[in-house]
Parts: C-alpha cells; sequence; structure tokens
C-alpha cells in the first residue's frame, strides 16, 4: 500500500511516500495519525506543498546570503555604563537582544535573537566576536566592540 507521511517515521520524512505492508499501515501507521493512504488526489497536494515548502526555503536561504554579505565581519560598537566598582567590567551584560538591537539600528535587518550566539559572556569593555547562524547552513561572524559611556552632570 502506498501511503503519504504526515511525520517522521523510521527511514521516511514527513512528505514522502512509499510502499509499507498493508498490516503495517492498518495496524500502526494510520490508528497512529503518522500517514495517510496515498490516493492521486493526495498526491498532488502533497507535491505542490513540498514545491511551496522548497520554494520558500530557497528564498530563507538567499535572504540569510544576503544578510551574510552585509553584515558578515562587521565591527559593532555598543557603548555601556561601567560598574562603579571596577574599570574594566561593565554594568550588567550584552545580550543577544541588545545585538539584534544594534544590527536593525544600524542596517534596518532583523535578526531573530536566538539566532544569535555569543559564545564568551560579555561582562567587560573589549572586543568580542558574536556567531550569526541565519540558516541551516549559513552562518557569519560579527564583532563588538564594547566602550564606556560617560554621561554628562
Amino acid at each position: 500500500m502506498r501511503v503519504l507521511f504526515l511525520q517522521d517515521v523510521n527511514n521516511s520524512k514527513i512528505g514522502s511516500i512509499s510502499n509499507v505492508s498493508d498490516g503495517f499501515a492498518r495496524n500502526y501507521l494510520f490508528p497512529r495519525g503518522l500517514a495517510v493512504k496515498a490516493t492521486k488526489d493526495v498526491e498532488k497536494v502533497a507535491k505542490e506543498k513540498l514545491n511551496s515548502s522548497m520554494r520558500k526555503k530557497i528564498l530563507e536561504e538567499t535572504e540569510a546570503k544576503n544578510m551574510v554579505d552585509k553584515i558578515g565581519g562587521q565591527i559593532f560598537e555598543i557603548s555601556v555604563k561601567s560598574s562603579g566598582t571596577d574599570s574594566k567590567k561593565i554594568f550588567g551584560t550584552v545580550t543577544s537582544k541588545d545585538v539584534a538591537k544594534i544590527i536593525k539600528e544600524k542596517f534596518n535587518i532583523d535578526v531573530d535573537r536566538k539566532k544569535i550566539i555569543i559564545q564568551e559572556k560579555i561582562n567587560s569593555f573589549g572586543r568580542f566576536s558574536c556567531l550569526l547562524k541565519l540558516f541551516h547552513n549559513v552562518e557569519t561572524t560579527v564583532y563588538l566592540d564594547i566602550i564606556e559611556k560617560f554621561e554628562l552632570e
């Protein structure tokens, strides 16, 4: 029996069509909602969805590569207050939210903060590297210069 998988099962991926034994389909796949019988109409709809999802992934990957071209290797300056006790320490820490905000301000590019990986805790002044994983195989490094913000009294 030909079935269309609705979820990943063993060696079959979601959206794939495979031949399985009738008993496996009726007793395991169908009751658990893991697959449906692959009729011509179901196959047609599945192919359309697969094509549209592939187009969407290609578009996302292209956008990610364009972002890498724009912001890859850039150095961003972030001004923060120093902690009162130690002149080398900053007040608080710099987070991925701060990095996303500075990228938005400079390049008007929205980067999801979950895609920003800060390897080491940023709680002092200096230059730090930050990894941006924009897509499955598309990533780049940006650099953060943490400088002291002086306030006029």
